[in-house]
């Protein structure tokens, strides 16, 4: 079960970039931010998964934060193949969501 405080960090989040035209959707089974019809990131169990450049310095230094990790859906009880482009972070690193975030949404630009 997501705890609220993931939830309100979730929605804080939400509220913080909808000026910069971030909409609440939902996308492989979990709440998402999206920018157009394309996510930037998810809620998960255990914090905010971002959608990030392979390799990228910020990808990078999300996968140096401890209990981050690769997101691997799970469909139906099966685990999916791991995403290289998304990470979870987990509550504890709450303070670069703002900044992971608004590098998604680079990163979601650039691929228009």
């Amino acid at each position: 079960m997501i705890s609220m405080t993931i939830n309100n960090l979730y929605n804080q989040l939400a509220k913080t970039l909808e000026p910069l035209g971030i909409k609440q959707s939902n996308m492989f089974g979990m709440p998402v931010l999206k920018l157009g019809r394309k996510p930037i990131c998810g809620l998960v169990d255990e914090g905010i998964n971002f959608k990030l450049p392979v390799d990228s310095p910020e990808m990078k230094q999300a996968l140096l934060l401890d209990g981050a990790h690769l997101f691997q859906p799970e469909m139906h009880g099966k685990k999916g193949p791991v995403m290289k482009q998304w990470v979870v972070v987990p509550l504890e690193h709450q303070e670069y969501y703002d900044e992971f975030a608004k590098a998604s949404i680079r990163f979601v630009e650039s691929q228009a």
